[in-house]
This record gives C-alpha cells, sequence and structure tokens, in this order.
C-alpha cells in the first residue's frame, strides 16, 4: 500500500462524474472565473501514525476534496444542488466495489461544508468533502 496511490483513487470516480481538476494544491481561493465550475482540487490534512508492529506501520491521511460550483441566480437552489452533489460523491467514493479494491486499507467520509467561495462572490459555492484514508505501510 502507498500515499501515492491516493489522489488517482479520487481522481478516478471524480472525474468519471463530469468534474476536472484545478491542478492548485495549496491556495483554493485563486481559482480562474474559467475553471470555476465542476471543477475540483486536493488538500492534504495530517498524515498520522498509528499501530506499528515489525513489518508495517498503520497510517491515516486526512484529505479534503474541494469541489467549485457556479451560476446561481437562487441561493436555496445552489445549496440543494450542492448537497446532493456532495451525497452523490460520497456514495460513489464509498461504494465497496470502489473502496474494498483499492490499494489502500479503507476510506471514510468524515465532514462536509458548504460555502461560498468567498465574500465578494456568493455567485460561486464550494463543497468540501474530508475525508481519512487509512494505508499500512511496510516498513521492513
Amino acid at each position: 500500500m502507498s500515499w501515492t496511490t491516493i489522489l488517482p483513487y479520487f481522481r478516478t470516480h471524480l472525474d468519471a462524474e463530469g468534474l476536472r481538476e484545478w491542478d492548485e494544491p495549496f491556495d483554493s481561493t485563486n481559482i480562474p472565473a474559467t475553471l470555476l465550475d465542476n471543477a475540483y482540487n486536493f488538500e492534504f490534512g495530517d498524515f498520522s501514525g498509528e499501530g506499528l508492529n515489525q513489518n508495517d506501520q498503520e497510517t491515516l491521511v486526512a484529505l479534503t476534496c474541494r469541489i467549485f460550483k457556479k451560476g446561481y441566480a437562487n441561493p436555496k437552489t445552489a445549496r440543494d444542488e450542492a448537497i446532493q452533489l456532495g451525497q452523490d460523491l460520497v456514495e460513489v467514493l464509498l461504494a465497496p466495489t470502489n473502496r474494498l479494491n483499492a490499494t489502500f486499507k479503507n476510506v471514510r467520509f468524515d465532514n462536509m461544508n458548504i460555502h461560498a467561495l468567498s465574500d465578494q462572490n456568493d455567485n460561486a459555492l464550494v463543497i468540501d468533502l474530508e475525508f481519512s484514508i487509512r494505508s499500512v505501510l511496510a516498513v521492513c
């Protein structure tokens, strides 16, 4: 198992849902208007060590998938559609046929947060989906 397999797993499933990756790993406020709708990027949180034995180090990796949407005239519609999109993505990413065949041990959904892209732009919103990915590294 490897940490390098985490992003390809998420990319495959987000791309299959019609989203496209924006390659900025650190500053999500700086997304170009041409990429704003149906784009996503990733932000890693902590890489935490857990159980350790003679051969393996169990780890837990925090990952935020940030989905960008725009073009809403009605904030209620934006919220409702964002909730549905978030649920659809969580269901795809957690489907047993997907996550149990991945090259890591497991993926768990932790949290969803929906917010405006910025105080100046309430016509665009961001869906933050937070996951924990359990992986086992061979240390022998």
